[in-house]
């Protein structure tokens, strides 16, 4: 427990961490020091490498704070509760922006091969211009926590709020953050314009229950931008022509 607890530490603030076992005067002299281990990646999807059409553009003109990571901030704090009161729900929200570095693939590259996949060759030539393709993770903590860890100056989290980055897309670890009073989820909000044609496709925060989740979000993120693409322009509206008046 202390080691997950260390990891997902490291995860909200940044700082590396790696794992050593105490030297013992029997065991011989360690060549090399203990590598550690690989960051946690956000499951959201995978790509196959699919060629691109001739001519067919990716730009990318996401800002730095929608790629990069955030430590976990407090947004909402209920208001104090007079004893004998119910006790409000929630208690708290947090939130973080998920970087690029976090994600198991890029999401650029994920968005662009979907559209190969669906379009092929009628892309040639075509531009796709992403103004945004943000993951946004929500810890809403609705029972006390007790002790806390301060990860970002004048704010803290639970322990158990701590732990969400260790266990996120697990289920058991879902399960233990929903035991501990905590609702963990995801929020994917996708702004792009294709050949001139600019779709914003929002999903609303989503809980994260099975390893599946993240991919699940994306996907539905990705779905809803290709149906309002091929969604035909409202056309205006006719005004019928207005009747003569009648002269008596």
């Amino acid at each position: 427990m202390l080691m997950r607890v260390c990891f997902a530490f490291a995860l909200l603030t940044g700082v590396p961490v790696a794992w050593a076992q105490p030297a013992s005067s029997d065991s011989p002299p360690a060549d090399e020091p203990a590598k550690p281990p690989p960051p946690q990646k956000l499951q959201i999807g995978s790509v196959a490498g699919l060629p691109r059409p001739e001519g067919f553009v990716v730009q990318d003109l996401r800002s730095l704070e929608m790629r990069t990571a955030t430590p976990l901030k407090q947004t909402y704090k209920a208001p104090m509760q007079m004893p004998f009161q119910r006790q409000p729900v929630p208690l708290a929200k947090y939130e973080r922006v998920i970087g690029d570095e976090e994600l198991s693939v890029s999401p650029l590259e994920l968005l662009a091969e979907k559209l190969v996949e669906r379009y092929g060759d009628k892309l040639a030539g075509k531009r796709l211009v992403v103004h945004e393709f943000s993951y946004q993770l929500e810890h809403v903590v609705n029972k006390p926590q007790g002790m806390t860890y301060t990860v970002v100056p004048g704010g803290g989290v639970g322990l158990a709020a701590a732990l969400a980055m260790s266990v996120i897309g697990s289920a058991a670890g879902t399960a233990m953050l929903q035991g501990k009073g905590i609702d963990v989820k995801l929020n994917v909000k996708l702004d792009a314009e294709l050949d001139g044609k600019r779709v914003e496709a929002r999903e609303l925060p989503m809980a994260l229950s099975g390893e599946d989740a993240p991919a699940r979000v994306t996907r539905y993120a990705v779905e809803k931008f290709i149906w309002l693409l091929e969604m035909p322009a409202a056309e205006p509206e006719k005004k019928e022509p207005a009747e003569p008046q009648k002269k008596e």
